[in-house]
């Protein structure tokens, strides 16, 4: 079983160097979202809210100033984490809005799921001596 799941986190991986989040992505109600991205040479897990606008990517979000110039009256409150150990987190929130992205490196679960077959294939070559 560890051994089909890392298949398919592999497959992930490679999938996700061809796929944009914004236009592929399964949704999960309406403000849930997930993607894949590639980025470098990693490939990520994208959760994100807002299907109109997709993952952020590190893009301008929004611009204070004044109201009759056009622009957003009150800057974006940001929270966000990372990127370590390949976990990232963004959240724009403004007066009756927010926008988040998660993001999560497939190396994790590549790295864990090789763990098992790796240990299964070690005892049986210790057995087979």
């Amino acid at each position: 079983m560890s051994t089909a799941m890392l298949v398919v986190a592999i497959a992930m991986g490679v999938a996700g160097f061809a796929l944009d989040p914004a236009a592929h992505h399964v949704s999960i109600g309406d403000d849930f979202h997930v993607g894949l991205r590639g980025q470098g040479l990693d490939s990520r897990l994208v959760f994100f809210n807002d299907a109109a606008y997709g993952p952020y990517r590190g893009s301008i979000v929004s611009v204070s100033g004044s109201v009759g110039g056009g622009l957003d009256p009150e800057p974006a409150r940001v929270s966000s984490f990372g990127d370590a150990w390949g976990v990232s987190y963004r959240s724009f929130q403004w007066p009756g809005a927010t926008l988040w992205t998660l993001t999560v490196s497939l190396w994790i679960p590549i790295g864990v799921l090789a763990v098992l077959p790796a240990v299964r294939w070690g005892r049986s070559a210790c057995r087979a001596r």
